[in-house]
């Protein structure tokens, strides 16, 4: 340090510093925090909410999968041919192995 800057040190070391020389960068600051947090907040919610209607989504898949294979069983079994109808191709004659 020289003793030309010395002056303007002492000087800037006794000014008091006010809320306006650190307001606007800690306020800028602290408004993009909160926004980002926000946001965060905000995709959390979405997320949970999307993972749950998927959730909800294969459970009713699963029912209606399980509904129709029974309906399905009790409709050979009425026509009396439970034990391999479903394995008929398309001309009535089973696959070949």
């Amino acid at each position: 340090m020289t003793l030309m800057t010395l002056p303007h040190v002492v000087f800037a070391a006794n000014e008091e510093v006010t809320e306006s020389a650190l307001g606007p960068a800690f306020a800028d600051s602290f408004w993009v925090v909160a926004a980002l947090a926000v946001a965060v907040i905000l995709l959390g919610y979405d997320l949970i909410r999307r993972l749950r209607r998927a959730k909800y989504r294969a459970e009713i898949h699963d029912e209606l999968a399980a509904e129709i294979a029974e309906r399905d069983a009790a409709t050979a079994h009425e026509r009396g041919d439970a034990d391999g109808a479903d394995d008929a191709g398309p001309s009535g004659n089973t696959p070949k192995e």
